[in-house]
């Protein structure tokens, strides 16, 4: 098992219509790969990180594999351009499910990145509800990759989106709305800005 990784993620986030997902994955063809992730929230009892603190705490299951992942210093949500700083920190199946089942508090666990939050937060995390994701990769050239994303939401809720990470010092959010703009009809400068999956997440449980 390795240590935290700590980056500044960039990607660009476009909201979809269910027919546009769909002619998208269409043209885009063959998918490089598929995966199935759970994302599990987790906040303290008083809600500090919904309402003071401005960080997004979970756990990734993903085919079977297992990450926490802290986020926090979103900028961009408006207009698709997401920058977030990443921690992440690959967990064993067994610490994991005993976190989720609530056997094991997250801010217990013997983690690097369990402990960081321990100090920063300084109350118990605790788990506060899911997404379930189905997410296709696409290869678009130059490095670009185009995520297509179906999202499964508290209420029944499902939403539909394409994200492109800037893997490489020379992408930019331009240059990767150019290279999907290059295999699909539909016109990608039209399309809105997505918000992030925990943005949505929370919407749904006020209402």
């Amino acid at each position: 098992m390795t240590g935290i990784v700590d980056q500044v993620e960039r990607e660009l986030k476009l909201r979809l219509t269910e027919h546009e997902w769909t002619l998208l994955r269409q043209e885009l063809g063959t998918p490089l790969c598929t995966h199935q992730q759970t994302n599990t929230y987790f906040d303290t009892s008083q809600h500090d990180l919904r309402h003071r603190l401005a960080i997004m705490v979970r756990i990734r299951s993903e085919d079977s594999a297992y990450e926490l992942t802290v986020k926090d210093r979103i900028h961009g949500e408006q207009s698709g351009q997401l920058e977030t700083r990443e921690r992440t920190e690959p967990l064993r199946s067994e610490l994991a499910t005993a976190i989720l089942e609530r056997s094991t508090v997250l801010t217990e666990a013997d983690l690097e990145l369990a402990k960081h939050l321990r100090k920063q937060i300084g109350a118990e995390l605790k788990p506060v509800g899911q997404v379930k994701n189905t997410r296709e990769a696409f290869v678009l050239g130059q490095g670009y990759i185009a995520e297509l994303d179906r999202t499964e939401f508290p209420g029944g809720r499902v939403d539909y989106e394409v994200e492109i990470e800037l893997r490489n010092d020379s992408h930019t959010y331009v240059g990767a709305r150019n290279a999907l703009q290059l295999h699909t009809s539909i016109q990608c400068s039209a399309l809105p800005p997505s918000r992030s999956k925990y943005a949505r997440f929370l919407s749904c449980l006020t209402r």
